[in-house]
């Protein structure tokens, strides 16, 4: 299912946004704005599978991912720290 949302930018990055849909790199903001989150999300990612060794909580995260699909589970992590 797909929502709408408002966002604030700069105006400098939207009309960089705008100028990559009239080149036709992109469809619309929006689409930019979806494959931005998706790269942000797999990077962060792979920054927290590669700390894994290091921190038990994210090697629990990294297995349990898939179960808490939509949920900050970054922020579930940083809580649960703060309350050792």
């Amino acid at each position: 299912m797909n929502r709408t949302i408002n966002i604030s930018i700069p105006d400098k990055l939207l009309e960089e946004a705008r100028l990559q849909v009239k080149k036709g790199y992109f469809s619309s903001v929006s689409e930019i704005v979806r494959s931005a989150l998706r790269e942000f999300f797999k990077n962060l990612t792979l920054t927290l599978e590669k700390t894994t060794d290091q921190d038990p909580l994210l090697e629990w995260r990294r297995i349990h991912s898939k179960e808490f699909n939509g949920i900050d589970s970054v922020k579930i992590i940083r809580r649960m720290r703060s309350e050792r």
